[in-house]
């Protein structure tokens, strides 16, 4: 043994075992780590395990193999030159040998799309050119290397010679291996550089976060240079095997290149998803030394489960497919974990990456926008939260004065140039001194900014807030809410609550305070409200929300139209002006059948031009639906007006007029999560009670409400770029 054991093999093994050692090491942390964070009813890649995190397992199982193939190679001879050697060693040796290369490299692509997996999951849905990027490069790894490991076994022919030199037989594609490593080291050496510095752009972008975190961040993610490094050590040192005829000692110093880059990527590519498992360590270490910080907060339940650390805050996503970039290991696809430590930025970094380019992405802005609302409350002490919802009312009349005194309007005609408070009051003919205490809310709460002392200018929330749909939400929301806050508590001390209008005698809280059952009938006889209303509701599609035919693909569901000139495609049930059909008719023209408009007489007079290929018809949804087996009937936010009681007479004539196995019912309206509602989902509830005496219904509620009256619900219909979705309904098999 001691002749052949010798040369650059022991040096090529302690280098190489030193390299693994520490990666398992590594492993087992980031395995630890995946434990702190356990699956919560689903599964993010599979089994429950992240794509990263599975991509990394398999990486390492092969680069274990691949390290004790080597070593078996050394026991062989590799690294001892060739002459110290038998025939039959330099065989084994060689054999051995490039089996070990050939796994290397399978496993150098393996470990190059682990680190894929992570970035993609670190950017989450934002900057959709860099995900496509780091795709390509995953693709162009697998593609090369795969091809390389194909040529080297076909280089000689036959395979046998490539390993016995004694074989008989050529070796033709030596030249065409030799340039294909040449690319594979070069492209593989380029890919982990490119890998190790692209985090880097990320953080870099980051305007609120220190400079000095940024760099420790930046060094932490770019790791990955090293193993860049030894790839180029790589690449070079292919060319020895072309230039000597001492193969096993040769190529030992190529191996060890080979190894190394390979546990190099996945040493740097394990440690910065480790930061769970030290947070919670150096917590504990805080903990016993007596440094453990009173002012975390969780839930009762989270801290006797044991599942989350109890010297941390995690603040849970719901409903949003994307990870948190410090979290390996399990996840579910609906859920997200962000942990926040210490109050410090680097906590909140998760956020901070989603905000970066979150502008351009619609799904990003929502995310941000729920994990700074759930980080705010994590970070509130008790005092703060109440304190925060009791003195909301303030900001509130502050806005009202503002748009009614005209503050904002002033503000937003200077074209962003300041104005001081004097001019303001001389403008508005306000009192100075009203104004400055008004400003000095409206600027806290981000409607203005304030450039220098009772000076102000104007940004995009004034902008938007002087638009005529803005300012007719404060008017709409105002004036009716707060005069029902005002009656509340007598209300409740007198008739008590009243959620729906549905039986003679019932008084609801609207009745109570202005004298309708509903905020309808006070519409019909206040024309500012009016106006405001129509003004509101007429803005809401002018902001970027998709369409319900974007929603649900009306193209591909609504087929198979009967033929006729009385075939009915659509009937849209409470329409109003039917604006919803008109654009749906502008999509798609070639979908046949016939647009029916249904209404109350008084809604369908005021409409001043029926749109193009739209038929009026008047109806009460009260009373039985007139247009038998048409292939969809649809309504838009009519549900959530009415109780159940009154809904379930609605649907019911609908279920009569259906056909089943080919009418279809669409509801676009809003569906609330039957866990976890967001809070502007929550509120629009509580507005319906105190509106129209309705209810925004929950998925349970829904499927409840269609069973009642035959129907089912089939699926419902969503996007995260707006609050509504689109249930398809059906009518029961009998």
């Amino acid at each position: 043994m001691s002749g052949k054991y010798g040369g650059r093999g022991p040096i090529l093994l302690g280098v190489t075992w030193a390299e693994a050692a520490l990666a398992l090491i590594l492993f087992g942390l980031r395995a630890k780590t995946a434990s702190l964070c356990p699956p919560e009813g689903g599964s993010f890649g599979i089994c429950g395990l992240r794509w990263d995190f599975v991509w990394v397992m398999f990486a390492y199982a092969l680069a274990f193999v691949a390290q004790c193939t080597m070593t078996v190679s050394v026991t062989y001879g590799l690294g001892v030159h060739q002459d110290q050697l038998s025939h039959p060693e330099i065989v084994a040796s060689n054999y051995w040998s490039w089996i070990a290369q050939v796994l290397s490299i399978l496993d150098l692509a393996i470990a190059r799309c682990a680190v894929i997996a992570f970035l993609l999951a670190l950017q989450m849905h934002t900057h959709r050119k860099g995900r496509w990027v780091l795709l390509t490069v995953g693709a162009i790894q697998g593609l090369i290397n795969v091809a390389e490991v194909g040529v080297i076994y076909h280089q000689c022919d036959p395979p046998q010679r490539l390993w016995d030199t004694d074989v008989p037989g050529t070796c033709d594609l030596i030249g065409t291996c030799l340039h294909i490593g040449y690319a594979q080291g070069g492209i593989g050496a380029a890919s982990d550089i490119f890998l190790a510095c692209y985090p880097v752009y990320i953080i870099g972008r980051l305007q609120q976060m220190r400079l000095s975190l940024k760099i420790g961040l930046c060094l932490l993610m770019s790791g990955g240079i090293i193993a860049g490094i030894a790839g180029i050590n790589k690449t070079v040192a292919i060319s020895t095997i072309a230039e000597t005829n001492d193969q096993t000692y040769a190529i030992a110093k190529l191996n060890t290149w080979v190894l190394t880059e390979m546990w190099f990527i996945l040493i740097f590519g394990s440690i910065p998803v480790l930061r769970p498992f030290f947070v919670r360590f150096s917590q504990s270490i805080k903990s016993a030394a007596g440094y453990s910080s009173s002012r975390s907060r969780f839930h009762a339940d989270d801290e006797r489960s044991g599942s989350r650390p109890n010297d941390e805050i995690w603040i849970d996503l719901d409903d949003r497919q994307h990870s948190p970039w410090m979290a390996h290991g399990p996840r579910t696809k609906k859920s997200v974990s962000v942990g926040v430590h210490g109050g410090s930025e680097e906590g909140i970094l998760s956020t901070t990456l989603a905000a970066a380019e979150a502008a351009g992405d619609p799904n990003a802005h929502s995310q941000l926008q729920a994990a700074i609302r759930k980080l705010q409350l994590a970070a509130e002490r008790p005092i703060d939260t109440t304190s925060r919802v009791n003195f909301q009312i303030m900001q509130n009349i502050c806005v009202r004065v503002a748009i009614e005194r005209k503050l904002l309007h002033t503000i937003a005609g200077r074209n962003g140039e300041p104005i001081t408070s004097a001019e303001l009051s001389r403008v508005t003919d306000t009192d100075e001194l009203l104004v400055v205490r008004v400003m000095r809310v409206l600027t806290a709460i981000g409607f203005a900014l304030e450039t220098a002392n009772q000076t102000y200018a104007a940004n995009e929330t004034t902008y938007f807030g002087v638009l005529p749909g803005s300012v007719a939400a404060v008017k709409h929301h105002f004036e009716p809410d707060f005069g029902m806050g005002a009656k509340l508590v007598e209300y409740m001390r007198g008739p008590g609550i009243c959620q729906f209008a549905d039986e003679p005698g019932q008084e609801t809280l609207f009745k109570y305070a202005h004298g309708f059952d509903k905020i309808f009938g006070m519409l019909e006889q206040n024309p500012e409200q009016k106006q405001a209303f129509d003004d509101y509701m007429a803005s809401r599609r002018l902001i970027d929300q998709p369409q319900w035919f974007e929603i649900y693909p009306a193209a591909e569901r609504l087929v198979n139209v009967r033929d006729g000139p009385d075939s009915v495609l659509l009937v849209d049930v409470g329409g109003g002006p039917g604006q919803e059909m008109s654009r749906f008719r502008q999509r798609h023209p070639d979908i046949p059948g016939r647009i029916i408009l249904q209404d109350l007489p008084l809604t369908l007079n005021r409409i001043e031009r029926i749109p193009d290929g739209i038929d009026p018809m008047e109806h009460d949804f009260f009373n039985p639906q007139p247009v038998k087996g048409a292939r969809a009937y649809f309504f838009r936010q009519v549900l959530h007006n009415w109780s159940d009681a009154k809904s379930k007479q609605i649907l019911s004539h609908i279920a009569d007029a259906m056909e089943p196995e080919y009418s279809t019912l669409l509801i676009d309206d809003y569906v609330l999560p039957d866990t976890g509602a967001e809070l502007r989902a929550a509120e629009m509830d509580i507005l319906m009670w105190l509106h129209t005496a309705g209810l925004e219904r929950t998925v349970s509620q829904w499927r409840s409400l269609f069973d009642a009256v035959g129907l089912e619900l089939v699926q419902i219909w969503n996007t995260d770029k707006g609050d509504e979705s689109v249930l398809e309904v059906q009518k029961k098999s009998l």
